[in-house]
């Protein structure tokens, strides 16, 4: 059915997008459909842009206009994502696309200009999924059900209730006040985890010492953290977000940061932030302590 939906995941720049021919299963006039049929909701023709990280495996460009025949996708750009689906963008305008065959590409990065080339009748953007073997509905995966990103496995540095764990040199406790200094040599049980999964109550046995925020601990059996990690963070450098760690504004970012390598744009005034991207692409602010130099 045609309408708005409150998607997780966009496809057009505006972010606004305006469905005016569902998937087949939903679109009884239209059962063959295997995608959904986009406009802008904002009132004017703008990008398609990449639903998710991934690599552009086909590129189809150069076609003039109305095709029902040979060229029916119009200009096109397919993208194949972590988890092995593979997304499309069709009836792009000629000339419009930005990526090129074998191109990394990040979610949001613009790939070319809805149109109305192919098998078309007005300006709009065709976006479907394909798992491998056939098309399959797109909506799950705009809404966030189903994942363009593979499962991230626990290894074994995850912390679990029962861990052992110690606490990194100088870090405090969750409520910003600071542990007595045997804290920092003593392998405690962790007890609990909150429901963020961004803290751990630990103690000894069943006596609990303090909430910690978990990026503030390490395995007992895993060597301890370099002191001088945070302080080879600087301007220019390049560092990895540590698994969990969330940007200093408490927002949680999306998978692919946790495996990206950035670069540090600038640091704030006291040192204890750190606002990374990749060349002048701005990604977000993160506190120094949750990066690793690379």
């Amino acid at each position: 059915m045609s309408g708005k939906y409150n998607f997780k995941y966009h496809v057009l720049e505006s972010k606004s997008e305006y469905c005016t021919a569902d998937y087949g299963t939903r679109e009884l006039s239209y059962s063959t459909h295997h995608g959904m049929d986009f406009i802008n909701d904002a009132g004017h023709a703008c990008c398609a842009i990449a639903v998710a990280d991934g690599e552009v495996v086909a590129v189809q460009d150069g076609v003039d206009g109305f095709d029902d025949k040979v060229y029916t996708a119009g200009n096109f750009v397919r993208i194949k994502h972590e988890s092995g689906v593979y997304s499309r963008y069709l009836h792009l305008v000629k000339n419009s696309i930005k990526v090129k065959v074998g191109q990394k590409v990040k979610a949001g990065m613009a790939l070319g200009m809805e149109g109305n080339t192919g098998y078309s009748y007005g300006t709009h953007l065709h976006f479907d999924i394909n798992n491998g073997t056939q098309y399959v509905d797109p909506l799950p995966y705009l809404m966030g059900e189903k994942s363009f990103y593979k499962t991230k496995k626990p290894t074994s540095t995850t912390i679990t209730v029962g861990s052992k764990v110690r606490v990194k040199a100088g870090a405090t406790f969750s409520d910003g006040t600071k542990p007595f200094a045997e804290v920092y040599n003593t392998v405690y049980d962790v007890q609990l985890i909150s429901r963020n999964g961004k803290e751990a109550r630990i103690g000894i046995g069943d006596q609990w010492t303090g909430w910690m925020y978990i990026s503030d601990l390490y395995l007992a059996n895993q060597p301890a953290p370099s002191a001088d990690a945070a302080k080879a963070v600087k301007v220019g450098g390049k560092v990895k977000v540590n698994a969990g760690a969330t940007f200093s504004d408490g927002t949680e970012p999306y998978p692919f940061v946790y495996t990206t390598v950035f670069d540090v744009i600038t640091m704030s005034k006291d040192g204890k932030e750190a606002l990374i991207g990749i060349g002048t692409d701005v990604t977000g602010w993160m506190y120094v302590k949750d990066l690793m130099s690379e």
